[in-house]
């Protein structure tokens, strides 16, 4: 897991173009299981790394790769959620200044359920409309903080969940 996110930062390090619109992001979230779910999984945590490229001022898109991990009153039982997905953001005002943004990820969510080392995983639409707050630190550094309500379509129902993220995003200058 730790080599395919490496390569997924290195990807979105020397494919995108590098320009002052281009920023590249970490974040950290606690996640709160919801409905179903919560029946079986508690309290969980995880991390996030992504890139987004400015289309104009407000409109931001990119690629973003996640991997949360949810416990479970058992020893040695597990949920794990990692999301590879597609990002829309709209920045109520340019992002120079603190400002709110809405947002949506959509893309395929990887369930796996480990229990005793033996791991079951399988791939499921989802997406996740996001709200969040913007605020520049300078030129090149932003923070950023959001709240997601993940949704995935598993079978017969819908696993869902909500990841508190809190993050820094780095704008590359030409």
């Amino acid at each position: 897991m730790k080599q395919f996110l490496i390569t997924a930062a290195l990807i979105f390090a020397l494919v995108l173009p590098v320009t002052a619109q281009f920023s590249v992001g970490a974040s950290v979230a606690p996640a709160i299981p919801l409905g179903d779910f919560s029946r079986f999984a508690d309290f969980g945590f995880g991390f996030s790394l992504d890139g987004r490229y400015m289309i104009g001022k407000r409109m931001g898109v990119g690629l973003g790769v996640s991997l949360y991990n949810f416990s479970t009153s058992i020893d040695d039982i597990d949920y794990r959620i990692i999301p590879i997905v597609a990002k829309i953001e709209y920045f109520m005002r340019g992002i120079s200044q603190p400002t709110p943004y809405i947002g949506l990820d959509i893309g395929s969510y990887a369930l796996s359920f480990n229990a005793f080392g033996f791991r079951v995983s399988n791939p499921y639409f989802g997406f996740s409309p996001t709200l969040g707050l913007s605020y520049p630190l300078s030129e090149q550094l932003l923070i950023d903080g959001n709240v997601q309500y993940g949704i995935l379509l598993s079978e017969g129902s819908s696993t869902t969940y909500i990841p508190i993220n809190l993050g820094i995003h780095y704008t590359f200058r030409e």
